[in-house]
């Protein structure tokens, strides 16, 4: 059964309405990046094992989003490392099926593509170096993981220094209480929790 979650949007962003993550929101897209995380054939097609139904919630959302961000998108993509100590296999039992690695066709933007192979997009990667180069203060997150690769990557935007915006609905997992517990503790110390339409509207508060 699909589970459906993006219908209490409203009360999450009521709930996280006195954290940090709500307060004195400037959204601005000048010098921001849009990090689209893992949107993947392996999370988004149905005969995949690892499909994750709330991606078809948010896609329309991603979509919509890349046109306001001209050439500033990164789109990850995670390939398993098949290194012998390999903290994601020895956690999971499995790597990505490869023939899934591909990134869903409907995100036709250009973008970079980052080849990953931890949960931050982030480790070991040129990532930040790209951000760097484009003059980057911001970037918004989006995509699948939200509890596990989307989480880890604003943690780590974070610490490199920069302003992280995180897009409640462009973002999904397989449980939504997976999801609204990422949104509580990434706007405690981390992130401004924001909506699709909100970055649109450039709507600050």
């Amino acid at each position: 059964m699909k589970e459906k979650y993006m219908g209490n949007k409203k009360i999450w962003l009521e709930k996280l309405r006195n954290t940090r993550g709500r307060k004195n929101i400037n959204i601005d897209i000048e010098k921001a990046a849009l990090l689209i995380i893992d949107m993947q054939n392996y999370f988004l097609d149905e005969k995949s094992h690892a499909y994750v139904p709330a991606g078809e919630e948010i896609i329309e959302n991603v979509i919509n989003l890349t046109d306001l961000f001209g050439k500033n998108i990164v789109k990850t993509k995670h390939i398993d490392s098949r290194e012998r100590n390999n903290c994601m296999l020895r956690w999971w039992g499995k790597l990505i099926d490869e023939s899934f690695a591909e990134i869903d066709p409907r995100i036709t933007k250009e973008g970079i593509i980052v080849e990953k192979s931890r949960y931050s997009a982030f480790w070991n990667t040129n990532l930040n170096d790209i951000l760097k180069k484009w003059n980057i203060e911001r970037v918004y997150i989006s995509g699948l993981l939200t509890n596990l690769c989307c989480e880890s990557t604003a943690r780590d935007a974070f610490c490199h220094n920069y302003d992280v915006y995180f897009i409640c609905d462009a973002t999904a997992t397989y449980k939504e209480e997976y999801h609204f517990a990422t949104l509580l503790n990434l706007s405690h110390g981390f992130a401004k929790i924001v909506t699709a339409e909100e970055v649109q509207n450039e709507k600050s508060f």
